[in-house]
């Protein structure tokens, strides 16, 4: 069929070539290309499958990180922390519930501390400084 075989067609064909007859019928070219099809879509579903199956065991794990933190949640008492406002300022209360939080990675998470007794002079220190950083965020972008 071909005049010389090594030049025209890749060495890796030959085998997969070497099938067919040299007069191949209709019938023989679509039952190649439908063995072929099928080779494809069973390496397709094959990947598939094992894409399926690897996040099924990702998904277990974290379900059960998750469950094993939640009993141990659930495990742990909880106390009010009713510090007594002499001595102890808000940063050093915010500081450490942050420490606490870190290592003890319990899911929580501080939204507002409100110290007993603030007066008004400190909350507008406290004000000047969300300011400032509102200030310095906005200027960082570039205005249109």
């Amino acid at each position: 069929m071909f005049p010389n075989q090594d030049e025209t067609m890749p060495k890796a064909m030959i085998p997969l070539a070497a099938a067919l007859s040299d007069q191949p019928g209709l019938w023989d070219a679509i039952s190649y290309q439908v063995v072929g099809l099928l080779v494809v879509f069973t390496a397709l579903g094959s990947i598939w499958l094992l894409m399926e199956l690897m996040g099924f065991i990702f998904r277990s794990i974290e379900a059960r990180r998750q469950a094993k933190a939640a009993a141990a949640n659930a495990a742990a008492p909880t106390v009010p922390l009713d510090l007594p406002s002499v001595g102890v300022r808000p940063e050093i209360i915010a500081v450490i519930t942050a420490a606490a939080h870190t290592n003890l990675r319990a899911g929580e998470h501080i939204v507002a501390i409100h110290p007993l007794g603030r007066d008004h002079d400190q909350e507008v220190r406290v004000g000047a400084w969300s300011s400032e950083g509102r200030r310095q965020h906005f200027g960082s972008h570039k205005v249109r």
